[in-house]
């Protein structure tokens, strides 16, 4: 395909094998294109040897100069020349060159160009251009006729790149000036590139949210010239290639030959799914340099969201409590979060926010927040993987009543401890007061213990249980300290009857009494009524063994 108005030269020898002619031969179209006539083309056949057919596109038929001249006695080993002038319209010609640089400084530039016949007719001159480590492209100099030319006050910072436009033309005899040399002397920049065969490490192709994407690699100045100070730019990204975290560093100049560790940290926080961790040497063109493209490292890591609720634990008086139950007047409330995620740990004392502790006394009818600043509350971050806070309220003398607790937690990625927030009431009665002793399970088969609640501030001195035959012959008696850990509220002794006497001998099955004395500081403490004190008689109780 030819443009219109473009000079074509055509050449052909028919030889065997070569190029056979026929009536419907395409090229014929081709041939009255540039301006064959028809006759001439249809008179083509097997017997002309060879035709020269100079022409344009476009041209009326029968233009086309030195129209099928043939020459039958042409053969292979002769030769023939056919003469003539083509006539164009052009008076001037235009050549723009490579771009030049990048430069640590410009010299000069230099040509040399030739004239013909009538040098005073002919123009020819040079541009330089300048190009912006944007993109803008600014002339700095026109006209330039003379050789050489300085470039040094050319800023390489301002123009790290040049390119040349030169120019000539003769509007009489159309032969301006041919340009034989052009050449810039610059001073050339260094060049650089990663290289992950001296050092790479990454960590890690799959993170969970909060842990931190690391990356080290070595940039090696692989060139005879020094670099400045380098500028290295970090840029991570998500799967819309949204740049969710950018660092700059600024490192230490690197000689030639010598290389830099680049290394990065960046938390995640935040961050899930898929996202790629770029690393630009010299972004931008910040400093000189011959090129970028092996300036830059890409690595992609798969993020996991932190989806996992913390877990929340709540205890009374270093004990869980049911819905209810009877607590100390002055009360201990420990209040503990503990997150899987390893990562983000809850150990600033902002993250006290991330807890709301709220307390409904009697005859309230909404809760009131306790803030973490409040003088009754104790906060402990978290101090190691384990990522547990804790937080100790001491609200302290309450007075009788039914007061209800509520606490919500949340860990570091706003996953709560669970839909709801954690409530339960308690009941707080100041009177020291002890319920009957309740064996469990009656009738015993096995192992029994007694089941019974305490109120007040302060636990008994001195307990006894007595268990008798229904003759009234002691069998077996236990003290305060064999029945373990007492509390204010609701108790189950740690101690268990299993059937046998003060020798460890088995009693036989049967019904058996027990009686329980319980004082404090010299004096029995009041009995509690309840509804199970129709099965006491005179302060005694009625067990049943039965294996």
């Amino acid at each position: 395909s030819i443009a219109a108005g473009n000079y074509v030269a055509l050449f052909t020898r028919r030889q065997p094998k070569i190029i056979e002619w026929k009536t419907d031969f395409p090229l014929k179209a081709a041939l009255a294109s540039i301006g064959a006539d028809t006759a001439g083309v249809n008179a083509l056949s097997n017997d002309s040897t060879s035709f020269v057919l100079l022409g344009r596109k476009g041209m009326n038929a029968a233009q086309a100069f030195q129209n099928f001249k043939y020459h039958p006695s042409i053969n292979a080993d002769s030769a023939n020349l056919i003469e003539g002038s083509i006539f164009g319209f052009a008076n001037s010609g235009r050549m723009l060159s490579t771009t030049i640089g990048p430069a640590t400084a410009w010299t000069a530039l230099h040509f040399s160009a030739r004239h013909s016949e009538l040098p005073s007719a002919d123009t020819a001159s040079f541009s330089v251009i300048g190009y912006q480590p944007n993109g803008q492209v600014d002339t700095l100099a026109i006209g330039v006729k003379t050789s050489p030319f300085s470039l040094s006050n050319i800023s390489v910072t301002q123009y790290p790149y040049l390119r040349l436009f030169w120019r000539s033309s003769d509007t009489i005899l159309r032969t301006p000036p041919q340009l034989d040399r052009w050449q810039v002397v610059y001073t050339p920049a260094p060049e650089g590139t990663m290289d992950p065969a001296q050092l790479f490490t990454f960590r890690a192709d799959t993170l969970q949210e909060g842990d931190t994407v690391r990356l080290a690699v070595a940039f090696r100045n692989i060139s005879t010239l020094g670099m400045d100070s380098l500028l290295v730019r970090y840029r991570l990204t998500n799967s819309r290639n949204e740049t969710v975290a950018l660092i700059n560093q600024r490192l230490a100049p690197l000689p030639a030959a010598d290389s830099l560790q680049l290394r990065v940290a960046i938390p995640t926080r935040g961050f899930e799914g898929l996202h790629t961790l770029e690393a630009f040497a010299n972004p931008s063109f910040d400093q000189p340099e011959l090129y970028l493209f092996n300036n830059v490292l890409a690595r992609k890591t798969l993020i996991i969201r932190d989806k996992v609720n913390p877990l929340l634990d709540v205890t009374v008086d270093g004990r869980h409590i049911f819905d209810g139950d009877i607590v100390s007047p002055r009360p201990a409330i420990r209040i503990a979060s503990r997150d899987e995620n390893k990562f983000l740990l809850m150990n600033s004392i902002e993250d006290t926010a991330s807890l709301e502790l709220y307390l409904r006394r009697p005859g309230m009818a909404q809760p009131v927040r306790v803030w973490m600043n409040n003088k009754f509350i104790q906060f402990e971050p978290a101090s190691t993987s384990d990522n547990r806070i804790t937080v100790n309220y001491r609200p302290g003398s309450l007075a009788d009543g039914t007061y209800e607790l509520t606490v919500n937690t949340k860990d570091k990625t706003g996953n709560p401890a669970g839909a709801q927030p954690y409530a339960i009431t308690f009941r707080v009665v100041n009177e020291s007061t002890i319920s009957r002793f309740y064996p469990y399970p009656n009738p015993c088969t096995d192992r029994m213990r007694f089941v019974f609640t305490l109120t007040g501030s302060d636990l008994p001195d001195q307990l006894l249980v007595t268990i008798m035959t229904v003759a009234g012959t002691v069998v077996r008696e236990v003290n305060l300290s064999e029945l373990g850990n007492l509390h204010i509220g609701n108790n189950i002794t740690d101690w268990a009857w299993d059937g046998t006497d003060s020798y460890g001998d088995r009693l036989a099955n049967g019904v058996y009494y027990y009686r329980v004395r319980v004082r404090k500081s010299g004096q029995d403490i009041k009995l509690m009524e309840t509804a199970g004190d129709q099965f006491f008689a005179k302060g005694m109780g009625k067990l049943v063994l039965l294996r």
